[in-house]
């Protein structure tokens, strides 16, 4: 812990010990509650905000797709850039799985460390039921 850290922690604990001298003990978690709420939402906010100033254009040719299983859960999405052909593959919790590149409607997918995955043709727009 650095000695910034300490003193955080230091007026966090005295500010506890303040309000159970007080009786304000309900008070002061309802506080510090929102505190933490509002913090989380303005830097939600304001990452938004940046990456649709930032990136609106880099991102403009990609798509997410969404993969399921079949009970409905979300298992992974896949993000397709458009212009390059390059695919992306994430798990459920965001992590790069693989990588793929699709060219002239095949498709070769890769693991992240760069073996080879599969091969197969990807069909651009296929027939919904």
């Amino acid at each position: 812990m650095t000695f910034r850290g300490f003193l955080y922690a230091l007026a966090r604990f005295l500010g506890d010990v303040n309000a159970i001298q007080k009786g304000q003990v309900g008070r002061r978690i309802a506080r510090r509650l929102a505190g933490k709420l509002t913090g989380r939402l303005l830097g939600r906010l304001f990452g938004a905000w940046l990456l649709v100033a930032l990136g609106a254009g880099a991102v403009g040719a990609q798509q997410r797709v969404d993969v399921f299983d079949t009970h409905g859960r979300r298992t992974g999405y896949v993000i397709v850039d458009d212009r390059s052909g390059r695919v992306d593959l994430y798990d459920a919790q965001s992590r790069r799985v693989g990588y793929g590149q699709v060219q002239e409607g095949r498709l070769e997918l890769f693991r992240p460390d760069g073996t080879r995955q599969g091969t197969g043709s990807a069909d651009p727009k296929p027939e919904r039921k």
